[in-house]
């Protein structure tokens, strides 16, 4: 009996971009579901906005996110294909200062989009913020 494992694996190498979307889909929506209910779980008007929920797992994941870093990937592999230690810390830098700033305004737009804020303004307030968060945050884990 094949494993799901090796079902995932068959399937991303017949249609990768496909199932990259959908996982991330459902990664990113998980993800959003649970910070929701961390932050408000204790809100008189709810805490679940399935709005912001399909605006980051759909609009930005599936649709954005995913076909841009799956290209991203696929550019690497050909202009620097090492994977050795100091091409990965070469490739996260530049993704720092290039995918990700780009990743973040999506993700901000979206969302503002969806709840009927003007996404200008949504960046205006959270890009900076959110930008130095995740240079503080993911060089640890790089």
């Amino acid at each position: 009996m094949i494993s799901l494992w090796s079902r995932y694996v068959v399937a991303i190498k017949r249609r990768p971009l496909a199932v990259k979307s959908i996982t991330s889909a459902v990664v990113i929506g998980a993800s959003d579901v649970t910070s929701q209910y961390m932050c408000r779980h204790n809100s008189t008007t709810g805490w679940f906005d399935p709005k912001l929920t399909f605006a980051s797992a759909f609009l930005y994941g599936a649709c954005f996110f995913t076909p841009l870093m799956h290209n991203v990937f696929r550019l690497w592999s050909i202009v620097y294909p090492s994977t050795a230690l100091h091409a990965v810390v070469f490739k996260s830098c530049v993704d720092c200062v290039t995918s990700f700033p780009l990743n973040i305004s999506m993700l901000i737009s979206s969302r503002a989009v969806v709840t009927g804020a003007n996404p200008r303004e949504a960046l205006k307030e959270s890009f900076r913020p959110s930008l130095i968060a995740g240079w503080t945050f993911w060089p640890l884990y790089t």
